[in-house]
């Protein structure tokens, strides 16, 4: 009965390939047969590989460089019998794993719904004809399987094997591969440098960011972890290389990508708000005691301070912003942001970055934030995002969402309720989880109930993903979405670059990305939906009655703002906002109002009619919005 396949993955492996091929070959002879064999991928070797394959049997299928994961995951796929065993080119199994694995599938039998979904076994470096038993020691890999039940993920370089459902048991053999991954110091650290220009850029999303002070001790505790806890200096100079390529390699992940979401009118903050200069461009929040103030895109640019490197920061705005932008934010260089001729709402938006970004760097990972939010403390701010960029690094198809500790039951907000804890990253525990739902904003009586369960929280807006997990969902949900955003990605940084835009981008379907991807992507099986929660002070700055959240009060509630000047009188729980310079306004006997004044408009409204500010909007004329 044909019960195993091997499956590899070649491309001018001929110095270790020959290793694997006898290993197995025993295997084969007990376990194979009709059907089973060896399988193996090859993406145009041109050394003796291919005759090596041929003269063992195997099946060959030619097939372009898919990267780590998709060629691996295609050698699984043509795979047909019930245990699969995948091994790379220079991993030929010792003769106690062999004896393992028949030992295993013979316990299995027949009855293979008994049966794990697979077996992990350790995988040991081998150098100049010995182990190294300390250095990266335990490796455990899953790597013998049962055909449907396991696929490949992670991220380029780092594959790795994994059951489809989690729930799936798995058990490990005895043995070892032996990894013939470097035969002299040279080579070894030739690969070094290959592997770690893919690395790199897949360590964007690794959550470890580029500040200083990481910078200096993740090099120094990767290399102490080698020497110290592994005590991979017991294995002689092979150790020791061991814990310095560890190091550099550590080294290189601290970058990352962020993307701030700077779009939107702010019609709830006319008569100030306006189509030339919108909320996000407003310098009307006051920052510290010095009476200085800051736009919120400013306060949110700042918050990106020893999150990402300066050259990774985007802005996706309004292409008639761009010169405010760069006037008021000249660290951002003109091709950081990326201008829209018209808005298009949040998945265009986010769409329009994950295609550059993932033409700039194939393993990008950024987070999405926004423009028009007041986020403290800075440092709960930064730790929660740090796990965010963890938590896709563990698993490249999640898609992370933060959702905020609710302290009242808001109704204008839309809602996350929390679902079972995320348990593979370390510290994850009690502040990530499986999104069980999203609820849009709902009425009081059911925002009371959402509060009162504590399984709900308040949906930010704010995201951390790969750049190509996000692409893979837009096209899968918003296909015409899709297209057009990837049209741009192939325009830009050409000559037509701004053509591209300024002709598809006003076509495409206006949706939130909420409603046209995170919404469907929390039923389907290929994508992983969680969320992170923030426990911070979260302030939607949207609208006047939020805005006088940032004003301080006086003894009867009454806050004055604005470069003129105001007098209350027998009044409380007033918001008085003054635009011009040397203008007075006055109220008298007057309670739970706000007003506020332009040069060319004044506002006079009960604070309770805040929300229906739109109707008045869609009355001014148009030189006036």
């Amino acid at each position: 009965m044909t019960r195993l396949s091997v499956a590899i993955v070649c491309k001018n492996n001929e110095k270790t390939l020959g290793a694997v091929l006898a290993a197995v070959r025993p295997l084969l002879d007990l376990l194979g047969g009709e059907g089973g064999g060896i399988v193996a991928i090859d993406s145009g070797s041109t050394d003796r590989t291919i005759p090596m394959l041929e003269a063992a049997g195997a099946r060959i299928i030619r097939s372009p460089w898919l990267g780590h994961v998709k060629t691996k995951q295609l050698a699984l796929d043509q795979c047909t019998t019930p245990w699969i065993l995948c091994l790379d080119s220079d991993e030929p199994p010792t003769d106690e794993l062999i004896r393992s694995i028949v030992k295993a599938i013979d316990a299995a039998g027949d009855a293979l719904d008994a049966a794990p979904a697979g077996y992990r076994v350790n995988r040991k470096i081998w150098y100049r004809g010995r182990f190294l038993e300390h250095a990266w020691q335990p490796e455990w890999r899953l790597r013998l399987v049962r055909k449907g039940r396991c696929r490949w993920t992670g991220e380029d370089p780092h594959d790795r094997m994994e059951p489809i459902d989690r729930r799936d048991r798995v058990a490990d053999l005895e043995g070892a591969l032996r990894h013939d991954s470097f035969e002299t110091f040279a080579e070894h650290l030739a690969k070094q440098v290959a592997h770690s220009r893919t690395a790199a850029a897949s360590a964007l999303s690794a959550g470890r960011r580029s500040s200083p002070w990481k910078l200096v001790t993740s090099p120094i505790g990767a290399f102490l972890k080698q020497i110290v806890i592994k005590q991979a200096w017991r294995d002689g100079i092979p150790g020791w290389l061991a814990a310095g390529s560890t190091a550099a390699g550590a080294l290189m992940k601290h970058m990352g990508y962020a993307m701030i979401m700077a779009g939107g009118a702010g019609t709830r903050l006319w008569p100030m708000s306006r189509k030339g200069e919108p909320k996000q461009l407003l310098r009307f929040i006051a920052q510290g005691g010095g009476g200085g103030q800051k736009s919120l895109l400013e306060i949110a640019a700042g918050r990106l301070e020893g999150l990402v490197p300066a050259k990774n920061r985007y802005i996706c705005t309004a292409e008639a912003y761009r010169s405010v932008i760069r006037r008021d934010l000249p660290d951002f260089a003109d091709q950081q942001i990326l201008g829209d001729p018209t808005g298009r709402d949040t998945v265009n938006a986010v769409g329009f970055a994950a295609a550059v970004l993932h033409k700039l760097d194939k393993n990008a990972a950024f987070a999405v934030l926004t423009a028009d939010h007041i986020i403290e403390p800075d440092a709960v701010f930064k730790e929660r995002m740090d796990l965010g960029f963890k938590l896709v690094e563990a698993d490249p198809r999640r898609l992370v969402t933060f959702s905020i500790k609710p302290t009242y039951a808001a109704t204008g907000f839309g809602y996350v309720e929390r679902g079972t804890p995320v348990r593979d990253v370390k510290g994850a525990e009690s502040l990530a989880f499986h999104v069980q739902r999203f609820v849009e904003k709902p009425d009081l009586a059911r925002a009371q109930a959402y509060v009162a369960s504590g399984a709900f929280n308040w949906n930010s807006g704010m995201f951390v993903w790969k750049a190509a997990t996000f692409l893979d969902a837009l096209k899968k949900f918003k296909p015409e979405s899709y297209e057009g955003v990837m049209e741009i990605a192939k325009a830009w940084g050409t000559p037509k670059q701004k053509e591209a835009i300024d002709t598809i981008y006003p076509k495409l379907p206006k949706i939130s990305v909420d409603y046209g991807v995170m919404e469907p992507a929390s039923s389907d099986k290929d994508f992983q939906i969680c969320t992170v929660t923030m426990d911070v002070k979260w302030l939607d700055v949207g609208s006047w009655p939020s805005y006088a959240e940032t004003v301080a009060a006086d003894a009867e509630g009454n806050r004055k703002a604005g470069r003129g000047d105001a007098i209350i009188v027998q009044g409380k729980n007033n918001l008085v906002v003054t635009g011009a310079p040397g203008h007075t306004v006055a109220l008298l006997g007057c309670d739970d109002m706000i007003v506020v004044h332009t040069a060319d408009a004044t506002l006079v409204m009960p604070r309770a009619k805040a929300e229906e500010l739109k109707i008045v909007h869609g009355m001014v004329r148009d030189e006036l919005k």
